[in-house]
């Protein structure tokens, strides 16, 4: 009986030691910039060195601070197999390791995850990792902005497109330090933040992002000249500083070989999982737009210092430089398509400095197949055709069309009730537009 007591007293000991252990070591703070407060004087980011075991349940550490987002680290050579993490509120992640490339310095790090909502602690499973384990917590502070007026706002697809400015979505947060490096681009990099595509708070997500490449990564400015949210959003990234404009800002996207590139991010993971129309249609329009400023061939390659090749392609995927799968497997699969789709437009682009196409007064004469639901149109003879789009009633190209010279005849499928409008280009710059109504 002494015996079972004096075991059961032992086992109390050294169960309190450890939470006491690990309560210390979560509590214990190390500020990356003391100087970096809001106005509400809370900091911006907490940096937390724990001592794990694997195959260890931590349960609701209390880090005593309100975060917005966080990201593991760890110095050695190590995955994150087996380890997760679990909210407040009993939501779980899986922490997984990302590639070391797209880390900063020799750290490994798990993918940066933003909740739901603020919190301050959670419970954590260390898998298999053992010993020192560096915690990045953020705070990036609620701002609210009409998003959605700003969407709903179409410019033609030679024409910048429109996007929340960095003035805007920076509105609380650590200034941009350090001064911009103007440079010519000759490669558009297509990336992927390998995040939530749930998470429909794009504005907190961008916010976040922003501080993780500023407070912990080291850099001046957000590493992207521009993100795109799942809903279109077009988000301006690093900061010209009034050098010139954002899309000819050096930035920090390509494992260190970001000169004569322009960085485009979209929100989300894109390894198995494909990206919107909406989300489409932005990353073309920015494409276009700076394939039609710049005079960029959209289908050609031109030098650069890649890894995998003397040459790179000038619109390119993140892995086509750097050992990475970056954009995701489902998104780098459709750069041809969108290679394609960006040259047809800028046929439609009159050089700079000359006026718009010419609304001509022809009509486009169209029916809807009520057995197979497909778009008839027939256009009138007079032009050569050669290119045309459908827009949604939210005023989001959802369909190029490709046009055969002489083809005054065009079936377009898989179109869903609801209100379009239909654009069509000559060569010679006339164009006609026509609504249509598809009623089921």
């Amino acid at each position: 009986m002494r015996n079972k007591l004096f075991i059961a007293l032992l086992l109390s000991v050294v169960l309190f030691s450890l939470g006491s252990t690990i309560k210390q070591k979560a509590t214990g703070l190390e500020n990356s910039d003391k100087n970096n407060t809001s106005t509400e004087e809370h900091p911006f980011v907490k940096v937390v060195d724990l001592e794990v075991q694997p195959h260890t349940l931590y349960k609701n550490l209390d880090f005593n601070f309100t975060y917005t987002s966080f990201i593991f680290e760890v110095i050695e050579d190590v995955d994150f197999i087996g380890t997760y993490y679990q909210t407040e509120w009993g939501k779980r992640y899986a922490l997984n390791s990302i590639p070391v490339v797209d880390q900063p310095g020799h750290a490994i790090r798990s993918p940066f995850i933003i909740p739901d909502k603020e919190q301050s602690g959670f419970t954590f499973n260390s898998g298999e990792l053992n010993g020192k384990l560096r915690l990045y917590l953020l705070y990036a502070p609620t701002l609210e902005l009409d998003l959605a007026k700003r969407l709903n706002k179409t410019n033609a697809y030679c024409e910048k497109p429109n996007v929340i400015r960095g003035s805007e979505w920076r509105k609380g947060l650590p200034a941009s330090k350090g001064q911009r490096q103007v440079h010519d681009v000759h490669h558009c990099i297509l990336h992927h933040a390998a995040g939530s595509n749930t998470n429909t708070n794009y504005l907190n997500t961008v916010r976040n992002i922003y501080l993780l490449h500023t407070q912990t990564n080291g850099w001046d400015d957000i590493g992207y000249n521009f993100v795109v949210a799942q809903d279109g959003t077009i988000f301006e990234g690093r900061e010209h500083q009034g050098l010139d404009s954002t899309d000819n800002i050096k930035g920090a996207h390509f494992c260190g070989k970001n000169t004569n590139t322009m960085g485009i991010c979209l929100l989300g993971n894109y390894m198995t999982t494909s990206p919107t129309v909406e989300a489409l249609n932005s990353i073309e329009h920015l494409f276009t737009w700076k394939c039609y400023k710049d005079g960029i061939d959209p289908l050609g390659s031109t030098s650069h210092p890649s890894s995998s090749s003397p040459k790179l392609a000038n619109i390119a995927g993140h892995q086509d430089g750097c050992a990475t799968a970056c954009p995701g497997d489902s998104l780098y699969r459709l750069l041809p398509d969108i290679k394609w789709h960006v040259d047809s437009i800028l046929k439609t682009c009159l050089p700079i400095g000359t006026q718009s196409p010419r609304l001509v007064n022809q009509s486009i004469q169209w029916y809807i197949d009520q057995v197979d639901g497909a778009l008839h149109l027939t256009l009138p003879q007079k032009y050569s055709w050669t290119m045309g789009r459908i827009i949604n009633g939210q005023g989001q190209t959802i369909r190029l069309l490709q046009l055969a010279k002489n083809e005054h005849v065009k079936v377009v499928h898989n179109l869903v009730p609801g209100f379009y409008t239909v654009e069509i280009y000559s060569d010679t710059q006339e164009l006609l537009r026509c609504k249509v109504v598809y009623a089921e």
